[in-house]
């Protein structure tokens, strides 16, 4: 009975742990160009710095006041990736659940 047990608990542990490594890979999937969770689509940009903190919008705002643009660039995509990443995390849970 026991090991009955412990084979069933292993094909929950296996099982889980698949469906863990694909809900990984398909927000990946999701974060390619042209995908739902694309960081780098412009509307997605927006939306990222619309969503991002008071604190965030300061520090671009800043940049680009300052001509920084380029690093306001790579600001920009360091909140779009964040933000894109955790819907697509969401997004992928979701579809796998």
């Amino acid at each position: 009975m026991n090991t009955v047990m412990a084979n069933r608990r292993q094909d929950d542990e296996d099982r889980a742990e698949r469906r863990a490594d694909y809900t990984d890979q398909r927000a990946i999937e999701l974060m390619e160009p042209g995908e739902d969770c694309d960081p780098c689509d412009g509307y997605h940009l927006a939306e990222a710095l619309d969503e991002s903190s008071a604190k965030e919008k300061t520090i671009f705002g800043q940049l680009i006041r300052d001509g920084k643009y380029a690093e306001a660039g790579i600001f920009l995509r360091g909140i779009s990736h964040a933000y894109w990443a955790a819907k697509a995390n969401e997004q992928a849970q979701e579809e796998t659940a």
